[in-house]
């Protein structure tokens, strides 16, 4: 199962996202009927994306997630949608466990202009409103799974360090263009990626990583955890995760946790880097 954002296609779903952010003034709502699935009630996060729809569906009495994109270009909205509902299916082939899972892909509606990736709807509650020792736990059970999946032989798509470094001057210059107001903030990112070369471990081996892993992307339902948004996985950057929950304010103690009880030492290229990517992703969506 190859991962459908390859670095080309991402380039030009990058390029679609900065056409539909011009043309798309304001936010879609969730269409009342899906083909056969009808609208109960529409779903809201604060990282909503103008295009991007949710909301939960119901079919002959049976509650349905469903994810639904609208545009006039394939942007990186579509291509992530894509690709949660293959590699989701395939995940749950491959790593899904009594106590660990991934909502199961039900059904892909696509029109021109428009797709749809029905999942199931899962029965549960949000990591994000649980205490802070057990966000911990669940947490690091998950990372504890996928790093189970990472071997060499792992069909699922890599992007390792090299990767990350040839990335970094593109990364830098679109936040130039899109962000000119937040130059400091760039260039410290910068020099502090560019001074981490020589203090960094670039030659370790990859792991898989969730690349979103936050409480609020977890669903506890009964005893077995689920992992929503998984279109980013791939084999990458070891502790990725943990460096990602770093960037955020709300999740340092949570991260401080972490890092301490799995004794994870932080990257500060990879940490920098995903500053710069994160400020990019929220300006452009």
């Amino acid at each position: 199962m190859k991962n459908i954002l390859t670095l080309p296609r991402l380039a030009l779903a990058a390029i679609g996202t900065f056409i539909n952010s011009i043309i798309i003034k304001n936010y879609y709502q969730a269409p009342l009927s899906i083909g056969k699935y009808k609208l109960l009630r529409e779903v809201y996060r604060r990282d909503r994306v103008k295009n991007l729809t949710m909301g939960i569906y119901q079919f002959q009495h049976k509650k349905f997630f469903i994810k639904s994109w609208s545009g006039k270009v394939k942007d990186l909205s579509y291509y992530y949608l894509l690709n949660e509902f293959y590699l989701q299916s395939y995940l749950n082939q491959k790593i899904s466990t009594q106590y660990f899972a991934f909502p199961t892909s039900v059904d892909l509606i696509s029109h021109p202009q428009t797709l749809s990736a029905v999942f199931e709807y899962i029965d549960g509650h949000s990591l994000e409103k649980a205490p802070i020792h057990q966000q911990v736990e669940v947490i690091e059970s998950i990372i504890k799974e996928l790093a189970k999946f990472s071997s060499p032989a792992n069909p699922l798509s890599r992007r390792g360090q090299f990767q990350y470094i040839l990335m970094l001057p593109f990364i830098y210059l679109a936040s130039l263009i899109i962000r000119p107001l937040s130059l400091r903030q760039s260039n410290l990112a910068l020099l502090k990626c560019l001074r981490s070369f020589f203090s960094d471990n670039f030659a370790v081996k990859l792991s898989l990583a969730h690349r979103d892993l936050t409480p609020d992307n977890v669903i506890i339902s009964g005893k077995k955890i689920y992992l929503l948004d998984s279109e980013n996985i791939i084999l990458t950057w070891p502790n990725y995760d943990l460096v990602f929950l770093s960037i955020f304010p709300k999740y340092r103690r949570l991260y401080q946790s972490l890092s301490s009880k799995m004794s994870v030492s932080e990257s500060i290229f990879l940490k920098n880097y995903l500053l710069l990517q994160q400020s990019l992703i929220i300006k452009l969506l």
